[in-house]
Order: structure tokens, then sequence, then C-alpha cells
């Protein structure tokens, strides 16, 4: 029985129990330690505090929060290396590895290209050239102009040692596809009268497969 219960029950039968001065006493008492009692009371009543109960979280839900931490210390990493703020480093972290091959192989890298390229493209046009042929626009030539992403797909996108072997090798069968962005810029650059020059740390062979 909740502890207001036995106030009103109290209460119904004070006609009879009126004369008795310690009755009305011992009503006041209780009214006023009632809050008191009520926090211990297991019952729902009038008293009971108010408690939130929030809901609770599933195996899916902590994986999810989980994989929120790894989104955001890979793309800390991401940025960090992009912005030359990292220490050397050999290969992409093992839990990146996830990570880096959604955004390779997704929206945001070939926004990110596209992006640089216009860029590029409206410095371009806007330099004034001598006219003596010694205005130059350097290119890279790999993961530039070029892409290794499919040798990366068969390598853990970066999260295994860098096989410079098995690399060569691999650039010698001529599949790297040129990336569509920066090879619009190297046709519009040679058409605006630069003289393009290359760079690569690509073996003799490789260079002369990936013309």
């Amino acid at each position: 029985m909740s502890f207001l219960k036995i106030i009103l029950i109290l209460l119904s039968i004070s006609p009879f129990l009126a004369t008795t001065t310690s009755f009305l006493k011992t009503i006041l008492i209780l009214l006023s330690i009632s809050p008191f009692l009520a926090c211990f009371s297991h019952e729902e009543s009038f008293f009971d505090p108010v408690i939130v109960q929030l809901p609770e979280m599933n195996g899916a839900q902590v994986e999810k929060l989980d994989l929120d931490d790894v989104n955001l210390e890979c793309t800390s990493w991401r940025v960090a290396v992009e912005a030359n703020n990292l220490n050397p480093w050999t290969i992409v972290p093992d839990e990146c590895g996830d990570y880096v091959q959604e955004y390779m192989t997704g929206k945001g890298y070939g926004i990110d290209l596209q992006r640089v390229c216009n860029e590029a493209a409206i410095y371009a046009r806007s330099v004034t050239l001598s006219g003596d042929g010694k205005d130059a626009w350097v290119f890279d030539v790999d993961e530039t102009l070029i892409s290794n992403l499919p040798y990366y797909d068969h390598h853990s996108y970066g999260s295994e040692i860098f096989d410079r072997t098995r690399f060569d090798e691999w650039a010698e069968t001529g599949m790297a596809p040129a990336i569509e962005p920066s090879l619009k810029l190297y046709e519009e650059v040679l058409n605006l009268g630069f003289k393009v020059i290359l760079m690569t740390g690509r073996s003799v062979l490789g260079i002369f497969y990936c013309q």
C-alpha cells in the first residue's frame, strides 16, 4: 500500500478520532516527512521521484559509435597526411584500411580530384606567358596523371608495407589508367603554351609503359 493511500485512509476515519489530539499531530508529522518517505517507496505514488529511463543500446548502436570514432580518427590522420603535418609513415594504419578504400573508390576522391584540377586550370589561364618557351608546368606522374588504384586494390589500400619489386612488375604491365580531370588539365596547359615536365620515381620500363 502506498504512503498516500495510508494518509487518505487516516483522513477518512479522522472524524472518529478527532477527539484524540495526538491523531492530528500524527497527521502533520506524516505529511511533513512524506517527501522523504516517498523516496524509499517501491510503489508508484504521487511523491515518487521522476526518473527518466534512457533506451538501452543494442550491439549495432555500440558498433556504430565505435565506427564513428574510427572514422573521426582516420579523417584526422588523412588530413594530417595531406597537410604534410605527419611524421614520415610507411603504411596506412590497420584500422583505416576500410576508410581509405571507401574514400578512394567512392565519390569523395573523384570530387577532390576535379576540384584541384579546376583550381589549377583557373591559375594556368591567369598566367601571362613570356613567349620565350621557358614557361613550364610540372606534373607528377603517379597518382597525379595516372592512377595506381588497381594495384592498391590488391594490396590492402596501403595497409601493407610497400613492395617496390611488386609495384614495378605491376607498373610494367601498363595497366595504370589515366586520371581524367588531370588528363584534361594536362591537355589544357599544353594548349596554353606551357612546356610540360613530368616527374616520376618509376623505373625506365615503368616510364615506357605509362606513356
